[in-house]
């Protein structure tokens, strides 16, 4: 036993069987394993290389694009919300200091 904890889950990237020590269900290993050897088809496709580690390496790289990508959208949309959530408590405020009789 190496002392990792989790379930040892099989599956195949772009060809090779690989068992992935993982405290995820396997159920999520196995999407992820189709998504990293999907991501390999398509480099391999579009660039007609055949070295498995340049070709891993580029998927590599376009996962990391697509993380980064989506993590850019997320903080955006993350500042957004929080414009317009302190747009109404500023609301709310002015409203409540009119309710008390005071001048907004």
């Amino acid at each position: 036993m190496d002392g990792r904890a989790g379930k040892t889950t099989k599956v195949n990237i772009f060809g090779e069987e690989l068992g992935i020590k993982s405290e995820a269900s396997a159920e999520y290993t196995r999407q992820v394993a189709e998504y990293v050897d999907q991501a390999m088809k398509q480099v391999a496709k579009t660039t007609h290389l055949t070295d498995i580690h340049r070709i891993a390496i580029l998927a590599a790289m376009s996962i990391t694009n697509e993380y980064f990508q989506a993590r850019e959208q997320a903080c955006q949309v993350e500042k957004q919300w929080e414009s317009q959530v302190g747009e109404i408590l500023r609301t709310l405020k002015k409203a409540g200091e009119g309710v008390n009789g005071e001048d907004p």
